[in-house]
């Protein structure tokens, strides 16, 4: 058979246990300071990393610098619409100009906005601006309020310029009913 001979295991297995009469295990000291010293420079990096990162110099300005023909072009356009003066409110825009509605119509040139604008009067329609002008340059936004015989509520117009101060194009968007 087997030439090799055979281990035999004892029939008890002891681990040994830790007893409460023994001396606590003895901790490394250094190693103990290393780890608080540690700590303690990465709560100070990351306080500084947050002063730093809220450091006015690095912050980005917060108002741009709009043409104020924008604004001319979106108050003026609005009073007169208000008085119900289609002729001057269309000279605001360039021939070529384009009026999106927030529903999606559409009206390109001067006679087709002239026509929407005929049908807003007849709705008495009015705007009056209750936002600041935002944006850069000769494009904006405002925020306005409207009435009309159908209702009110508001909406953002947004306009393009071109060179002349003429909006080349304005988007209504997202006309909101007043509650």
């Amino acid at each position: 058979m087997d030439t090799q001979t055979k281990r035999t295991t004892p029939d008890v297995i002891r681990i040994p246990e830790a007893g409460f009469d023994q001396a606590p295990q003895r901790t490394n000291q250094w190693l103990v300071a290393a780890v608080v010293i540690l700590s303690i420079a990465v709560v100070a990096l990351g306080a500084g990393l947050v002063v730093a990162t809220n450091d006015e110099s690095t912050s980005v300005p917060v108002t741009a610098v709009v043409d104020p023909a924008v604004t001319t072009a979106l108050d003026g356009s609005a009073a007169s619409l208000w008085r119900g003066d289609v002729p001057t409110t269309v000279s605001f825009y360039t021939a070529t100009g384009a009026l999106v509605l927030a529903n999606g119509q559409r009206f390109t040139g001067t006679a087709a906005i002239s026509g929407w604008m005929n049908e807003a009067v007849g709705a008495s329609m009015r705007m009056e601006r209750v936002s600041d002008v935002i944006g850069y340059g000769t494009f904006g936004a405002a925020l306005y309020r409207y009435t009309s015989t159908s209702g009110g509520g508001y909406v953002l117009r947004v306009v393009t310029l071109d060179p002349n101060g003429k909006i080349v194009l304005e988007q209504q968007i997202e006309r909101v009913p007043e509650i």
